[in-house]
């Protein structure tokens, strides 16, 4: 499928394993269509997207020898933080490459029109119309694999859309969830500790990436005097 939506709790393992998926998507599933051929990692700002998207992310799963070092382009050399990582060329395509560009969605809509690219990693969540412009951007390029959504759906403003598809997914979309409790890298002690202080009301979206949507609830923690 051209999409794949992973929704999990914090500290699930969504992060990893979105990253495990882009690059095996750009190393071993899908040759690029062209030279520098960009591929978008986007989140709501640029420490998420750089410093988990690739610092605790992609990093991790991108040898440094496929890397094309000399024409990286940096955000903060001294932080390590690129802003354009171009691989090296595909085998036996020597002209035609993958380029990891990383977008923040501060920067709003206009920053994503008219780029052309071959697919793309949404971490967290964002303005639906970031979606439509990838997409768009997707016409000429849509590779099973190509898009990963993974979010813990907290901002029930920035999940109406996704829900929907939830709900009713169009073809070429498939939904994954991940739980926080069945992640062994976690300690037992941090999601003890960490769920204890989270509201009754948020905790299942926490701890398995279950949509908030607070219309019409009665609030277990209500209190009456405030």
């Amino acid at each position: 499928s051209p999409v794949s939506v992973l929704l999990g709790g914090n500290g699930s393992g969504k992060s990893t394993a979105a990253a495990y998926k882009v690059a095996r998507f750009l190393l071993q599933e899908q040759p690029p269509p062209r030279r520098d051929c960009p591929y978008w990692v986007i989140s709501d700002t640029y420490e998420q997207c750089i410093g988990i998207g690739w610092a605790q992310g992609l990093r991790r799963f991108i040898p440094p020898s496929l890397i094309d070092w000399p024409r990286v382009q940096w955000l903060s050399s001294k932080a390590e933080w690129p802003s354009h990582v171009p691989l090296k060329p595909w085998p036996g395509r020597p002209c035609k490459n993958w380029v990891i560009e990383f977008k923040s969605t501060e920067q709003r809509r206009q920053k994503f029109q008219g780029r052309s690219i071959g697919g793309a990693w949404f971490s967290e969540q964002f303005p639906w119309e970031i979606l439509e412009e990838v997409i768009r951007g997707l016409r000429d390029t849509w590779y099973p694999g190509s898009v990963i959504i993974e979010c813990t759906p907290i901002d029930p403003d920035l999940s109406v859309e996704l829900e929907e598809l939830y709900d009713n997914p169009p073809a070429g979309w498939k939904f994954f969830t991940l739980n926080t409790d069945c992640n062994d890298a976690v300690s037992t002690e941090w999601k003890r500790a960490f769920f204890s202080s989270v509201s009754d009301e948020m905790r299942e979206t926490r701890r398995r990436g279950v949509f908030a949507s607070y219309r019409g609830q009665i609030y277990k923690t209500f209190n009456p005097q405030i």
